[in-house]
């Protein structure tokens, strides 16, 4: 951790002070998620890997690591608070410096549902991390998944942060194992493990499809042959959401809060040139079309706000690496951006390529800013 002296500095827009991990008083209503840098200088702009986090914390975490280059300094890896005041904080903690993620998960730091605790990668040596979890309230960190739990004599571990349960009880994390002397660690054995924060019970997970997130029930959400499905894995059954004779491929899954509906990238087969954003209905398995139909990737990254009346996403226009993406709020185009996220039903905060802002949807009024700066 480091010191607790607070640094004062002006952004573009409004002041921001720098505070250490601790947990300030809320000026609005409350949402806790989490974001990460992928490889092309973007941020992510999916839900929260756990998919149901609460309207309870005390904010909206907002991740930013190897950023893009300010005045030709590279920014620094960020943790940073927003709140629908359109206020902003900085966290730090001492997580990993070069992350790793894949469709098991990531190394970033992950919030809990409940605002009580952020999980993340620590250095190991040796090129290893462990996962260490972080009370926000006091700062108090302590290891809490060791790589050398996994694997015989010789054998190591690389440990990816999946996601947290809807209660904030377990944390989901993806194990590889491989031989320490093996310069290209080809791995023994992968596997997912649900452990208990406050018993460290732990338990094995075998996915019958690939991951997408943990309903408030308690079971999840995958993805298998391009179909959602609900996998209850106590009894080990598994239903699709929608019937094997619709077909086509359903991508970039997102779940409101209640688990009722799903948000979808959907293509007639699994290589078509068209898509679209629909909103799915998990009990009876309707599907109804929330865009238009696009080319490619005209549509991306779709999400609900928490209480699922607003729906949010992405349209692309350009060319990769860095295409044009425009934000759209219930139909309605809101503002170029590379990303979002949504903090209540009436903010969300958007990276405009080196600034923070939270923004009203109802008017895309700008609430309050805060300057990304190379350190």
């Amino acid at each position: 951790m480091r010191g607790a002296t607070p640094l004062i500095v002006v952004s573009l827009i409004l002041l921001v002070t720098f505070l250490p991990v601790g947990r300030a008083e809320s000026p609005g209503p409350e949402v806790l998620i989490g974001l990460s840098e992928n490889h092309h200088g973007e941020l992510d702009s999916g839900i929260d890997p756990s998919g149901t986090s609460m309207n309870r914390s005390a904010s909206t975490y907002y991740y930013c690591w190897n950023a893009r280059t300010v005045q030709g300094s590279a920014l620094p890896d960020q943790l940073w608070r927003a709140w629908a005041s359109g206020r902003f904080e900085r966290v730090f903690l001492e997580f990993l410096q070069g992350h790793m993620a894949g469709p098991e998960g990531s190394s970033k730091p992950l919030a809990s549902p409940d605002g009580q605790y952020i999980a993340f990668a620590a250095d190991y040596g040796h090129g290893l991390w462990k996962i260490v979890l972080c009370d926000l309230a006091s700062g108090e960190t302590w290891d809490f998944v060791d790589p050398d739990e996994y694997g015989g004599r010789g054998q190591s571990s690389e440990l990816l942060i999946t996601a947290w349960s809807p209660d904030s009880r377990e944390l989901l994390y993806h194990v590889t194992t491989f031989d320490l002397d093996d310069p290209y660690r080809d791995y023994i054995e992968r596997f997912f493990c649900a452990r208990n924060i406050h018993t460290h019970e732990n338990r094995t997970l075998v996915f019958p499809g690939k991951f997408d997130c943990w309903l408030p029930a308690g079971s999840f959400l995958v993805t298998r042959d391009g179909l959602p499905c609900v996998w209850d894995s106590a009894e080990d059954s598994i239903r699709n959401v929608t019937p094997s004779s619709r077909g086509g491929y359903f991508r970039q899954l997102t779940c409101d809060h209640s688990g009722q509906f799903l948000l979808a990238n959907y293509c007639p087969t699994q290589y078509d040139r068209f898509s679209q954003i629909v909103r799915v209905d998990v009990s009876s398995g309707a599907v109804a079309a929330v865009s238009e139909v696009g080319e490619w990737a005209r549509y991306q990254f779709p999400s609900s706000s928490p209480s699922g009346g607003h729906v949010a996403y992405m349209v692309m226009a350009g060319t990769l690496p860095l295409p044009t993406r425009t934000l759209v709020v219930d139909g309605r185009d809101m503002r170029v951006c590379r990303s979002y996220k949504w903090i209540d039903d009436d903010r969300i905060v958007v990276l405009d390529f080196d600034v923070l802002l939270v923004l009203d949807i109802h008017t895309g009024r700008v609430v309050g800013a805060t300057q990304l700066a190379a350190e």
